[in-house]
């Protein structure tokens, strides 16, 4: 009998639409669809990474992927980019009516070419005393090998040119610092509107300053990003522990093929074409134009800037009325009686703990073996 099976992947991104469609839900309170567009990309991130980056490696092996009782992998990478590319148009539309309706409601966002005069001072400081810390330009030549580029953080790739039009333009890579917020609030001025910059445009804004001691006044900056293959793999050595194992695996993580590459639409191809070879990217397969801004995952960092009327009303945990006597009886007399299913976030995971605590100093408890995700 043939039954038409889908492939884990391909059902994984069904679910991952599924967020999709909250965050395009108009009923939805509006940071809480900013939240639902930051959970899909950082699940995309990680499909990307694990099972993307699999299919790859069964691609590689060529007939062998057979034996395996699966669907062919190179089959499902098309289905997984068709799949993806759909997504992403409706990630966008999602993303910028949620913004669109954000400005509606007193909050804008805005660019390094948009922000009101009156706000370039703040700007500077800003980026001079906060931002510049953390700023290390890599400058790019084709005859020097690329250092290895960290999985996941968005870098800008910067041309920098003279406005007289001589002399050769130069490269560079910026990462964005991870450790600063990637959402800024500005001053408030004295309008109703909040204005709120990607940190990435904060960087723009202070390209001349970064590069204020080469000779180039024409700054041209594009957003790029890098997923790599970060499978954990574990050999059947039985000298090293399973910690061990994973602290290994986990290191791996960073230096793994690149599996996709994230980057502006608007990306010059000469200056794209460098850093891809520069990563043995050439597979269009790996390659994915978008817009101006990457890692949207990010945006469940978005700042709520007091807006408690853009969220879900917030509701304390319940306790079960099965497990009201818990501290009088006891957890393991109550269950002995009949189960008790607790729902999060609706029943406090206090519940959990207390069980643990209690079993810990059971003396008829041997041990104790818990499966957590």
């Amino acid at each position: 009998m043939n039954i038409p099976f889908r492939s884990k992947e391909t059902s994984w991104l069904s679910f991952n639409a599924r967020v999709l469609q909250e965050a395009a839900d108009p009923s939805v309170p509006l940071m809480e669809r900013l939240k639902f567009l930051g959970i899909y990309s950082s699940n995309l991130d990680e499909f990307f990474r694990v099972r993307v980056a699999t299919l790859r490696r069964l691609v590689s092996l060529g007939d062998h992927w057979e034996s395996l009782d699966m669907p062919d992998p190179s089959e499902t990478l098309k289905e997984v980019a068709s799949l993806v590319a759909k997504q992403s148009k409706e990630f966008n539309t999602a993303y910028h009516q949620a913004f669109a309706d954000l400005e509606e409601n007193g909050i804008r966002l805005v660019n390094d070419e948009e922000v009101p005069k009156a706000l370039h001072d703040h700007l500077r400081e800003y980026f001079t005393s906060v931002v510049r810390p953390h700023i290390f330009p890599i400058m790019l030549k084709a005859s020097a090998k690329l250092p290895q580029l960290r999985d996941l953080p968005m870098y800008l790739a910067v041309r920098l040119s003279k406005s007289d039009g001589r002399g050769r333009a130069a490269y560079s890579l910026i990462e964005i610092p991870s450790s600063l917020p990637r959402f800024i609030p500005l001053p408030e001025g004295d309008g109703d509107t909040r204005l709120v910059m990607y940190l990435d445009d904060i960087i723009r804004f202070g390209l001349s300053e970064i590069f204020s001691t080469l000779p180039y006044d024409v700054f041209e900056s594009y957003a790029i990003k890098f997923t790599r293959d970060s499978e954990l793999e574990f050999d059947d050595d039985f000298t090293e522990s399973f910690y061990e194992k994973l602290e290994e695996g986990l290191k791996a993580r960073d230096e793994g093929s690149p599996v996709r590459a994230n980057f502006d639409a608007d990306f010059p191809a000469p200056f794209l074409s460098l850093i891809l070879k520069k990563l043995n990217l050439h597979s269009k397969e790996t390659l994915y134009p978008g817009a101006r801004y990457h890692n949207r995952r990010d945006l469940l960092t978005f700042p709520k800037l007091g807006r408690d009327d853009l969220t879900y009303e917030k509701s304390d945990p319940i306790v079960p009325k099965s497990l009201k006597k818990r501290l009088k009886k006891g957890y393991f007399t109550l269950i002995r009686k009949k189960d008790h299913l607790l729902h999060f976030p609706y029943h406090s995971f206090q519940h959990f703990i207390e069980f643990l605590q209690e079993a810990s100093i059971d003396t008829r408890v041997q041990s104790i073996e818990v499966t957590q995700y």
